[in-house]
């Protein structure tokens, strides 16, 4: 197991422990109150898709994979549209979410 895969299990966890939602289709932008939750909804999908990824690519992980690339932009255009985006640098997280979004291109 590589390292990268259990800090993304891990952080996966942890966002889904603290979240009402089970998984990251689930999160609903209106429960998106600030730049900062913007950050972790926006992390907690890019960490499924991430784990997906390192799977074998099966017609239900392109799928999911699927979904989720469309719930990531569903996140981000309602955050660009209800906040002031360049406040996300001041949050936590932001700097992780950078790197995993360049890693999966």
């Amino acid at each position: 197991m590589s390292i990268k895969y259990l800090i993304a299990s891990l952080g996966t966890a942890f966002i889904l422990v603290s979240c009402t939602s089970e998984s990251a289709k689930d999160i609903k932008t209106s429960d998106i109150k600030d730049v900062c939750d913007c950050v972790n909804s926006l992390q907690m999908v890019v960490d499924e898709l991430s784990i997906l990824k390192e799977e074998d690519p099966t017609s239900e992980n392109k799928t999911q994979m699927a979904v989720l690339k469309s719930k990531l932009k569903e996140i981000r255009n309602h955050c660009y549209t209800q906040f002031k985006v360049d406040k996300m640098t001041e949050c936590d997280g932001f700097k992780q979410l950078e790197k995993d979004i360049d890693a999966l291109r």
